[in-house]
């Protein structure tokens, strides 16, 4: 839509580029899915729990199991259980057996279609392992741990992107050069798109910034 309204390739780079926060390549998707990333970051400010985002898991799992729910870290579910017709639990990778009422999976159209039911099932059910929507931008998430104080690495608690542009200011070319092949060549010119984060540092009252 942007490349519609204004010709002007600096002004597109800069309205999109907080593209990586909405999941969505912003030649692919409406600009209101960019243009709400702008409306709650760079207007209305950040926010974040204290004592870091560990936080929400820990609240999040007080809540389920307050609820007659487990959590369980580092189980692998080897397969979805079908019977009569209907999930009926999971099995782990270590073969336990877990049933319940509902299964819900989030590990995405793909991964529960080729990995979690059996071809059998598909097909007994008439079912299509081919998602029946074009796939989002896939994105990847490193969490690294330095070993050393902000002040030491000269780290401070802001956000940095890194969208890569042309000598003309223009972001798509890059952007659809690198989604069409990411991996040749990528990284040794710096073509890949990123987004660093350091949330540990936001906990930190003097360095603080919304």
């Amino acid at each position: 839509l942007l490349p519609k309204l204004t010709s002007n390739k600096r002004l597109i780079s800069l309205l999109s580029s907080m593209w990586i926060d909405t999941g969505a390549r912003p030649d692919k998707a409406s600009f209101m899915m960019t243009a709400s990333v702008f409306r709650g970051i760079a207007m209305e400010g950040g926010c974040y729990p204290r004592h870091g985002t560990e936080e929400m898991a820990i609240e999040l799992c007080n809540t389920i199991e307050n609820y007659d729910g487990q959590v369980f870290i580092r189980a692998s579910v080897a397969e979805i259980l079908v019977e009569n017709g209907c999930a009926c639990g999971v099995r782990m990778a270590n073969g336990d057996i877990i049933r319940c009422k509902n299964v819900v999976s989030s590990a995405g159209f793909v991964n529960t279609f080729d990995k979690m039911l059996k071809p059998s099932i598909i097909q007994h059910f008439g079912l299509s392992s081919t998602p029946p929507v074009n796939q989002s931008a896939g994105f990847v998430m490193a969490n690294i741990g330095l070993k050393c104080s902000p002040e030491m690495s000269n780290i401070t608690c802001s956000n940095t992107w890194h969208i890569p542009i042309t000598e003309d200011d223009d972001s798509y070319t890059p952007m659809k050069e690198y989604f069409n092949n990411p991996l040749n060549g990528s990284v040794g010119d710096m073509r890949i798109p990123a987004f660093i984060t350091f949330p540990s540092v936001k906990n930190r009252g003097n360095n603080a910034k919304h």
